[in-house]
């Protein structure tokens, strides 16, 4: 954490550094003593007798940071700035874009249901940072079987993949049983050196709980690799796979791999199935919209879209841009709003 925020001040263009003071205080508050990043700042308030930020709310344990910086940092103007009464905190800049993919996790529950469905889940929970996105796993597993005639994108194959893909940061783990409840670990690797950027472990009190266990790793590792999200929205990223139940949320995945296969009529029965083990569930009536709009059913098409926007409470804000993105791209003919 401490080294992003020393890259970012040296950045030789001049747009990659901060645009003020205060913007550097705010990510300085992202860190804790020991310079690992926590998603933000605990704040204290600052007594208005201190010189320059009287009155402002400054980070917990960086506050002597603080002053130090803004005593010692000679900016032209910098005192008139800072004396202003508009000064304001700047929301952190998110770190610049990079690409995950997602491999094969280790499923040791010797319960079929946690298959393909973690890494799904986990693939949601990551792009809720506005700067990650993930390697199509269908296109991986093709890669892995066009390089070495493997069947998973395990450890051993996902770093392959990745280099040769320009892929930054690979995603791996394990998912195991303890007794009643459920441990899932994860590690997110550079896959050149093959370096463990950040490592972290929930773990799930029953069976019903893992899909929530999952969201929430999934925003710690996200936190880890710079996300500057508030502590609420983490919070509520446990949400952030929007299935009731594990059966759905399986059942629901098996269909969106016949549809990244482009064999829409045979995923219909699976996003039928998914609904009716839950009838809220939202991203299955639009992959059943989907693939009804591709196998000529426009009428069909149409009203399970309608269904899938009434429940677009319960989607995360990726599942929601996607639904209404797919809509215009297809049924709605509308390509600009796509």
């Amino acid at each position: 954490g401490l080294n992003r925020i020393l890259s970012r001040c040296l950045a030789i263009d001049p747009l990659k550094r901060y645009g003020s003071a205060a913007m550097l205080v705010d990510d300085l508050g992202t860190l804790d003593e020991g310079g690992s990043i926590v998603a933000r700042p605990t704040y204290l308030h600052v007594p208005s007798s201190w010189p320059f930020i009287g009155g402002r709310m400054i980070a917990r344990g960086t506050a002597a940071a603080t002053l130090a910086l803004l005593i010692a940092v000679p900016v032209v103007g910098g005192a008139a700035y800072l004396t202003s009464a508009r000064l304001t905190r700047n929301a952190l800049v998110q770190p610049d874009p990079k690409s995950v993919l997602i491999a094969d996790f280790q499923n040791r529950t010797g319960d079929d249901v946690f298959n393909q469905l973690i890494e799904s889940a986990l693939s949601v929970s990551l792009e809720g940072a506005s700067f990650i996105d993930s390697y199509s796993r269908s296109d991986a597993h093709k890669l892995v079987a066009q390089l070495s005639k493997g069947q998973r994108v395990d450890v051993p194959h996902a770093p392959a993949v990745a280099q040769r893909e320009g892929i930054d940061i690979v995603v791996a783990g394990s998912i195991r049983s303890e007794g009643s409840q459920f441990r899932i670990d994860v590690e997110a690797i550079d896959p050149v050196p093959g370096t463990v950027l950040a490592s972290r472990s929930v773990s799930a009190d029953d069976r019903d709980e893992v899909l929530g266990a999952i969201g929430q790793v999934g925003a710690e590792i996200r936190a880890a690799l710079g996300d500057t999200t508030s502590q609420s929205a983490i919070a509520n990223a446990r949400e952030t796979f929007t299935a009731t139940s594990l059966e759905a949320a399986s059942v629901y995945m098996q269909g969106q791999e016949l549809v990244n296969s482009s064999k829409y009529k045979e995923s219909i029965p699976l996003f039928q199935k998914a609904v009716s083990l839950d009838p809220q569930f939202g991203r299955a009536y639009a992959g059943w919209a989907l693939s009804s709009f591709y196998i000529g059913d426009r009428q069909k098409s149409d009203e399970l879209y309608k269904t899938a926007f009434g429940l677009t409470e319960r989607m995360s804000e990726r599942e929601r841009l996607r639904t209404f993105g797919m809509y215009y791209l297809t049924a709605g003919q509308a390509y600009q709003e796509a």
